[in-house]
């Protein structure tokens, strides 16, 4: 009997999928109730937890850029799932008066997403920075609106690891 076995890479996919399934739910609760700003925060805030999760999303959204990686399909649609969500939540708060960037909900949430994962490599790279302050500066210049700190309390910051 001959066994096949899935693909690494199609395990690592499955392993990332199922941790973006929960993550869009909450995101999706999140920014209709209290907006876009305060969603991404709470999705920072719970990415400082998964930090190896982070570093293989990274690591395997490199890989995949190349055309023929088992996965390059399968980033393409989760950009376009998340970027799209973004938007919705972004023309949501457009129309609720919540931020002030009128420019399309589309373009507005690419440029969200790029900051998001460009914030985030660097901090994989240097624990030492603050992401909730990064991302949290990068949106009031994005979306046009102030994030209140007293919303959106920071997290204690972990420990970079020792050596």
């Amino acid at each position: 009997m001959v066994h096949h076995f899935p693909s690494k890479s199609a395990l690592l996919v499955a392993v990332l999928e199922n941790a973006d399934f929960a993550s869009i739910d909450s995101f999706e609760s999140d920014s209709r109730g209290e907006g876009v700003a305060y969603a991404v925060l709470q999705y920072v805030r719970r990415n400082l937890e998964r930090q190896e999760m982070l570093r293989l999303l990274a690591l395997m959204a490199a890989e995949s850029s190349a055309p023929d990686h088992p996965a390059h399909q399968w980033f393409r649609d989760r950009y376009e799932r998340v970027i799209a969500t973004a938007a919705m939540a972004i023309r949501r708060d457009q129309e609720k008066g919540r931020i002030s960037n009128s420019r399309d909900p589309q373009e507005i949430a690419g440029a969200l997403v790029a900051l998001w994962d460009g914030l985030q490599l660097q901090w994989l790279i240097d624990p030492r920075r603050d992401l909730v302050a990064g991302m949290t500066a990068a949106m009031e210049d994005l979306l046009g609106t102030e994030v209140p700190a007293t919303r959106c309390p920071r997290p204690e910051r972990p420990s970079p690891p020792p050596g």
